[in-house]
């Protein structure tokens, strides 16, 4: 079973978000799990941003937002169910 987990990647002083999730991950790919990641942040490590924010940064056709979604729509073209 393949598995894509998004995080967000936010700034913490109490762990390191990133590391974190890729320990889960390797933990979870050493027992048998096929299990990938990817931030859907915007710069991360960075605070999730409100709805409205993100909307108008759609609208405005932002780079980074745009560049995020590719990244997800790559990722996802591993997955049979979105082929």
């Amino acid at each position: 079973m393949n598995i894509l987990i998004e995080y967000s990647y936010y700034p913490s002083f109490h762990t390191n978000v990133k590391q974190d999730v890729e320990n889960w991950t390797s933990r979870l790919n050493c027992a048998s799990f096929e299990v990938d990641t990817i931030p859907i942040t915007l710069h991360p490590p960075f605070n999730a941003i409100p709805w409205t924010l993100l909307d108008k940064k759609w609208k405005l056709g932002d780079k980074y937002l745009l560049n995020l979604y590719e990244d997800l729509a790559i990722k996802l073209s591993k997955y049979p169910k979105f082929k």
